[in-house]
């Protein structure tokens, strides 16, 4: 893949507001055809990688959390692309999925959450921002002993 590099735009305010955004371009030397559609030689091909993990047949109501879609016996096969597949796959994947998985139970558990500013601007460029970072405070719940 010649001339790849990492991308981070694109004009969709939706795609902004679901997920970090992480493109790839690629720069094809000929002029070809892709689902009916005309790519002619130079024009720059982007990828939306995690748009990948948003496709409805795969993900059904990818944009809510719900506890029973890891209930199934796994993700199709290459469906989940992040940590890549085959030879070329993060090493660490599932030392990062236990790790998060982790923290994110140790801090809903043990933190009560407030927000410092509630009604904070976000600003879409291209990812959506908290204008003063969205401070929060955190502080041990009552019940832990």
């Amino acid at each position: 893949m010649k001339h790849m590099k990492c991308q981070g735009f694109t004009n969709n305010k939706k795609v902004c507001n679901s997920f970090w955004l992480i493109m790839i371009t690629e720069q094809k030397d000929i002029d070809f055809n892709y689902l009916g559609y005309s790519i002619p030689k130079g024009w720059k091909i982007y990828w939306n990688v995690p748009a990948t993990d948003m496709d409805p047949k795969v993900f059904p109501d990818a944009e809510n959390f719900g506890t029973s879609r890891f209930e199934r016996a796994g993700p199709i096969p290459f469906s989940y692309i992040s940590f890549e597949r085959g030879p070329r796959m993060c090493l660490g994947k599932e030392f990062a999925r236990l790790e998060i998985l982790v923290f994110i139970h140790n801090v809903v558990k043990d933190f009560r959450w407030k927000l410092l500013i509630p009604n904070e601007t976000i600003e879409y460029d291209p990812m959506p921002t908290p204008i003063e970072g969205l401070p929060i405070l955190l502080q041990p719940s009552e019940d832990i002993t």
